[in-house]
C-alpha cells in the first residue's frame, strides 16, 4: 500500500464530499452539479507530471465512450489556476481540470500526500466512481505515480 505522510483515502460506500472549483477554463463546477448522474473523479499529481499528461489524454481519447455511457468526467490538479489554464489551452482536452490549490478537495477525499517517497504536498494519482445518489462505488489510489487505473476496466463499472 501507499507509504508516506497523509490523509486516509474515503472508503467504497461512503457518500462523496462536496466540492466548489474553479477550472482551466474558468468556469465554477461543484460536484453537486452532477447529481444524479455517475462522476468519474481523477485526482492528478499536476500538470506538470508528465504521467499525468499521459493519463489525461489517455482519458480525453476515451471521453465520447464515458459520455456515451451516461458518466461525467471531472480532473483534479493540487495546483494554481494559471498553470492550468495555459496547459489547457495547449493540451486541448475536452473535460474539466480543477484547480485544488489549497488542496481541501484532495484532504476531503484522502488522497493528499504532504510526503512520500515521490511525492510532496499534492494528491496521489486516484480515482473514485461516483453514483447517481453521490456514493462512492470504486475508489482506486495509486502507490507511486505511474500507478493509474485501467480504463478499460473503469469502463467495465458502468457498462
Amino acid at each position: 500500500m501507499f507509504i508516506g505522510i497523509g490523509e486516509t483515502p474515503l472508503a467504497v460506500g461512503e457518500k462523496a464530499p462536496d466540492f466548489t472549483l474553479t477550472s482551466a477554463e474558468g468556469e465554477i463546477i461543484s460536484l453537486h452539479q452532477f447529481a444524479g448522474k455517475k462522476a468519474f473523479l481523477f485526482f492528478f499529481r499536476g500538470t506538470w507530471c508528465p504521467n499525468c499528461t499521459n493519463h489525461m489524454h489517455e482519458i480525453n481519447n476515451e471521453l465520447a465512450t464515458l459520455t456515451n455511457l451516461g458518466v461525467q468526467v471531472l480532473g483534479i490538479c493540487c495546483q494554481g489556476l494559471a498553470p492550468m489554464m495555459s496547459f489547457f489551452k495547449k493540451e486541448k482536452l475536452s473535460f474539466p481540470i480543477l484547480s485544488d490549490e489549497d488542496r481541501k478537495t484532495a484532504k476531503a477525499y484522502g488522497v493528499y500526500a504532504y510526503l512520500s517517497w515521490d511525492s510532496i504536498n499534492i494528491a496521489r494519482p486516484s480515482f473514485f466512481y461516483i453514483d447517481e445518489q453521490g456514493i462512492i462505488r470504486y475508489r482506486y489510489i495509486g502507490e507511486h505515480q505511474w500507478d493509474r487505473p485501467n480504463l478499460e476496466d473503469l469502463k467495465k463499472l458502468i457498462s
